[in-house]
């Protein structure tokens, strides 16, 4: 027996989605998935003013940490530029808080802009936790400037947290990555 098109669901159930992610969780040894934010880098760069972010890119990293767009200009123009201590350190508050918001705004209700967040908070994660340089390949620095997040699969909450996301487009988030936000939008 075959299916037509039309008796297939384009969208599993939620309980096949927390099944599929039980499924996965045993699989792996583990409820957490990890990966770069696709979008964040391109995302930043539109909204931060490029002749600030010169002017402000020539001053100290100490100085330039207070200025996203300086920093970001920094960033830009330094390979390797993880591996300076201070320009690192000067980078990590601001581009911390303005990656939670790019992963937690609700983007005019269509969700995070980032694909790789639309796709687990869809599934039923939440966003856990922000790694700082957690991908310092080339194409992690250029796509979402070094970061990578951590996603929980709470097999406990997968299906509540699918349903806020689907409904009410809520992005369940760790208190740790909502107060990083508040912190900027504030």
């Amino acid at each position: 027996m075959s299916l037509s098109q039309t008796e297939v669901s384009p969208m599993p159930s939620a309980a096949v989605q927390a099944e599929a992610a039980a499924w996965l969780a045993r699989l792996h040894g583990q409820n957490r998935n990890a990966a770069a934010e696709q979008g964040f880098r391109r995302w930043l760069e539109r909204r931060l003013p490029s002749a600030e972010s010169e002017a402000t890119a020539r001053q100290a990293p100490e100085t330039a940490g207070r200025d996203p767009a300086g920093i970001l200009a920094a960033l830009s123009r330094t390979d390797r530029w993880w591996e300076d201590t201070a320009l690192a350190e000067a980078a990590r508050p601001p581009l911390l808080r303005l990656c939670a918001v790019y992963l937690t705004a609700a983007n005019g209700g269509k969700g995070p802009s980032d694909p790789v967040a639309r796709f687990h908070l869809g599934n039923g994660a939440r966003l856990e936790r922000l790694d700082w340089l957690g991908d310092v390949s080339v194409n992690g620095l250029a796509q979402s400037a070094g970061f990578m997040v951590n996603y929980l699969y709470d097999l406990d909450a997968v299906e509540r947290n699918h349903e806020a996301y689907a409904n009410q487009n809520e992005i369940v988030a760790s208190a740790a990555l909502r107060r990083a936000h508040r912190n900027t939008t504030a």
